[in-house]
C-alpha cells in the first residue's frame, strides 16, 4: 500500500504525509516543491523519496501487487491517465487496488478495482453496468462484520480487510489489541490484509 501525492510540476511521488518535515527535516508541503527538488533530500537514515514510475518498477522486479491510496483531491485526468500509463508499464493494473477519492472514483471505474464498504457495494450494484470485479470490501474490524465476507465472496466481490497503525496509536498494548482484532477477522473469513510493517512479523509470518 502506498500513498500517491504530487508535486508542483505534476509528478506522482510516494509520500504519507502532506510536507517533509518529519522524516526530511523539510516543513515545505509536496505540492510547492518541484521534483528536481525533492530528490535531493535524504532523512536522516539515508531513505530518500521516490517516485511512483521508480516504485511500479520495483514492484515489477519483485512481482509485488499494489494498493494506492489517493492522497490528492480534485478531479485531473491528466494525474489520472498518468497513473494508468504507469500501471500499464510495469504490467501491475491487472491486480492493482486503490483507495480513490470522491472525486476520482467516476473516472477510475472499471479501469481500477476500487475500495468499498457493504453500504456501497450495495448501492453500487443498482447503477447499470455494475461489475463485482471493479471494487473491493474494504475496511477494519468494526467495518467487516460477521457475514460481510461470505456475503461478499458468493457476489464475487474481493475482501482486503485493513489493521493500520492509526488505529492503535495511542493505546498502550496496541499489539495486543492489534492481534485481537486480526483474530477476529480472520474468524470472519478475511483473507486479505492491507497491515503496516509493524504487524507483519508479529503475525503475518510463520
Amino acid at each position: 500500500e502506498m500513498d500517491m501525492r504530487v508535486t508542483k510540476d505534476r509528478v506522482l511521488i510516494i509520500n504519507h504525509d502532506r510536507n517533509f518535515k518529519r522524516y526530511y527535516g523539510v516543513d515545505s508541503a509536496v505540492s510547492v516543491m518541484n521534483w528536481d527538488h525533492i530528490q535531493q533530500l535524504k532523512s536522516s537514515k539515508g531513505s530518500r523519496v521516490l517516485s511512483l514510475d521508480q516504485v511500479f518498477a520495483r514492484c515489477r522486479e519483485g512481482h509485488i501487487q499494489v494498493m494506492l491510496d489517493t492522497k490528492f483531491e480534485g478531479y485531473d485526468t491528466g494525474l489520472f491517465n498518468q497513473i494508468l500509463r504507469l500501471l500499464d508499464k510495469y504490467d501491475l493494473r491487472e491486480h492493482a487496488l486503490m483507495i480513490g477519492t470522491d472525486s476520482s472514483t467516476d473516472f477510475f471505474t472499471g479501469k481500477v478495482r476500487l475500495s468499498c464498504t457493504r453500504r456501497q457495494l450495495e448501492d453500487n450494484s443498482l447503477k447499470a453496468g455494475y461489475d463485482p470485479a471493479h471494487y473491493y470490501l474494504f475496511g477494519g474490524v468494526k467495518d467487516i462484520q460477521a457475514g460481510d465476507t461470505q456475503w461478499a465472496e458468493q457476489k464475487g466481490i474481493m475482501v482486503v480487510a485493513a489493521v493500520n497503525l492509526f488505529t492503535y496509536r495511542r493505546r498502550p498494548d496496541y499489539l495486543k489489541e492489534a492481534a485481537a482484532d486480526i483474530e477476529t477477522l480472520k474468524a470472519r473469513g478475511v483473507r486479505r490484509f492491507q497491515i503496516d510493517s509493524n504487524f507483519y512479523s508479529a503475525f503475518f509470518t510463520k
